[in-house]
C-alpha cells in the first residue's frame, strides 16, 4: 500500500494520516485499552521502586497500591473495609471507564477494512 501510494504521488503527511494510522489503529487502540486497565492494578512497580509510602509525599501510589498498604500495614479493622470498599467503588468504576475508552477508539475510519 505505501509503495501504491508513493506511485500516486502521495505526500509524507498523508500517507501517515491516511495510511498507515488506519492500517495500524487496531494495535494502537488495543494498547490504549491496556494501558487503561493497567492504572487499576498497577501495584509492584512503586512498591518495588519507592516503599509501601508511595516514596517522596506519595507522589507513587497507585489507587491499587493504596488499598494493599492499608491492608497490609492496618491493624484496625475499620481500615481493612474502608481498603475493601474504595477497592470494590473503583472497580465498579474502572469497569465502565475501560469500557469507554475501548468505544472512544473503536475504528474511527470508517472506509478502511480491517
Amino acid at each position: 500500500m505505501l509503495e501504491y501510494g508513493k506511485l500516486d504521488g502521495i505526500g509524507f503527511w498523508r500517507e501517515c494520516f491516511q495510511v498507515v494510522l488506519p492500517l495500524t489503529w487496531p494495535t494502537i487502540s488495543t494498547l490504549i485499552v491496556l494501558g487503561t486497565m493497567s492504572v487499576f492494578g498497577f501495584t509492584m512497580q512503586p512498591y518495588l521502586l519507592a516503599g509501601a509510602g508511595g516514596g517522596y509525599q506519595g507522589q507513587t501510589m497507585t489507587i491499587s497500591l493504596y488499598i494493599f498498604t492499608i491492608i497490609t500495614h492496618s491493624y484496625s479493622q475499620q481500615l481493612a473495609t474502608q481498603a475493601a470498599t474504595i477497592g470494590t467503588v473503583f472497580s465498579v468504576l474502572g469497569i465502565p471507564f475501560v469500557f469507554l475508552i475501548k468505544h472512544l477508539t473503536e475504528k474511527p475510519w470508517k472506509d478502511v477494512e480491517f
